[in-house]
């Protein structure tokens, strides 16, 4: 039976093609009825890898890339009209990329929905091997509602497979999404493994990422305590490090991260419209952040890459370098969570704790390893502030809407973009609801502005 998806939370894994309109999708012939998923360990893995492969095939495709133009990260040389949007910074409700977005996220809330009900209940599944990928599903639907409430704000907020009641169901308020986030993160750290050794095991969630994931979660409700005790607790652990080189540091199994998703050609699926070979890119590096990197900084040199077309030399993003499958005897995976972020999040927890030196010997590890100075010692807190701004925009660009997040989560958002786009508003912070979900949910309301 063909099933014309309708509504965000679909019974069927949602594969992506590839290209950047939403289309309608048949059944999948393989795909396994819930009665018969985890009738053995097997089968249960299959489900789990699953879950993890939306976000490289169809989830980072759909969101990265986007939120660089929506920000002041990319540029855009093409013309498809709904691309045009976000970089005009004047998205609407009809734009199938927003659809997109909206129902892969919570595609995978429903996979991991199914894993928790099913699991909890299993009679037939190891306990060990139970425990682990409850944790697992738990650390994934947090990952996927964090990315859920900050791009859209009070979303529906889904813990079970009904599909009569998830179709039917109205927005929460954001701050209790953000508790259901920490609270499956809070699980996560009793289910899951400490140890991320071996050469697939970052690619799998383990306590230290879910630890990770928290400590955002912390510093954007302001908690600079315990977002300290999160991060410290990542760095301390001694599994992860900045790395000194930095061409290698988004490869797989890199001693930088904490958390990346397979990926099975060994490299990142937005690889060929992110590097540019030839001619003028589509999506260049803006202008206002090639220009924000201090001329020795070596994440400059490493991470991004220049092509000349027409007389003009354009930047582009070339933190992950493979483009295809034929180049990949260095594989590198999607990452999701890195240390280095554990630094500057320690740091502006320390700023705001009143530590200055602590935020100032945080941020120097991360300038040193990119080739540049310290910053002097006799700092104010305010210069470090600026200091840290100015790290996080170079150290994070392009890494999964960070630059957006980070400029809500510090209300400077409207004060740069309005500078920077036109269009934007001070409804702008949010993207809309996809207008087809609110035609089939009555429940659904829109955000203001659209």
């Amino acid at each position: 039976m063909k099933a014309n998806i309708k509504f965000i939370l679909s019974l069927f894994i949602i594969v992506f093609s590839g290209c950047e309109r939403w289309v309608e999708i048949n059944t999948p012939e393989n795909q396994l009825t819930t009665d018969k998923v985890f009738a053995d360990t097997a089968t249960l893995n299959g489900a789990v890898a699953n879950m993890y492969d939306q976000f490289n095939r169809s989830i980072d495709v759909s969101y990265n890339k986007y939120m660089g133009l929506y920000t002041d990260e990319l540029q855009y040389q093409g013309s498809n009209q709904e691309v045009l949007e976000f970089y005009n910074g004047n998205i609407l409700a009809a734009n199938s990329m927003i659809l997109n977005i909206w129902s892969r996220l919570y595609a995978v809330i429903y996979q991991a929905n199914d894993i928790i009900e099913q699991l909890t209940n299993s009679s037939s599944i190891p306990s060990q091997i139970s425990t682990k990928a409850i944790g697992e599903a738990k650390f994934i639907r947090a990952f996927a509602y964090y990315y859920l409430a900050n791009t859209f704000g009070d979303v529906p907020l889904i813990l079970t497979t009904d599909v009569t009641l998830n179709a039917s169901s109205a927005r929460t308020e954001s701050s209790e999404i953000t508790n259901q986030i920490v609270n499956d993160l809070t699980e996560s750290k009793v289910l899951l493994s400490t140890s991320p050794d071996g050469p697939l095991s970052r690619t799998r969630a383990n306590r230290w990422a879910a630890t990770a994931l928290l400590s955002r979660l912390l510093i954007q409700q302001e908690k600079w305590e315990e977002a300290y005790s999160a991060a410290s607790e990542v760095i301390n652990s001694k599994y992860f490090t900045p790395l000194s080189d930095l061409s290698v540091v988004f490869r797989s199994g890199s001693r930088e991260t904490i958390f990346q998703f397979w990926t099975q050609n060994g490299f990142i699926q937005d690889a060929t419209n992110l590097i540019a070979l030839s001619g003028v890119p589509a999506y260049p590096l803006s202008s206002g952040l090639v220009q924000t990197f201090e001329e020795e900084d070596q994440r400059k040199v490493n991470w991004t890459g220049t092509i000349t077309a027409n007389g003009t030399t354009y930047y582009y993003s070339y933190k992950y370098k493979n483009r295809s499958s034929g180049s990949t005897s260095f594989p590198e995976y999607l990452i999701a969570l890195r240390c280095s972020e554990q630094y500057l999040i320690r740091a502006e927890a320390e700023l705001h704790l009143g530590n200055t030196a602590g935020a100032i010997d945080d941020i120097n590890t991360i300038r040193v390893r990119a080739g540049l100075s310290s910053l002097p010692a006799d700092l104010n807190s305010q210069e470090c502030f600026k200091a840290l701004e100015q790290e996080k925009r170079v150290e994070m660009f392009m890494e999964w809407g960070y630059r957006y997040i980070d400029l809500k989560r510090t209300e400077r958002i409207y004060n740069v973009m309005s500078q920077y786009k036109p269009n934007w508003t001070e409804h702008s912070d949010l993207l809309p609801i996809p207008q087809r979900e609110i035609n089939v949910n009555q429940n659904l309301t829109q955000n203001p502005g659209y």
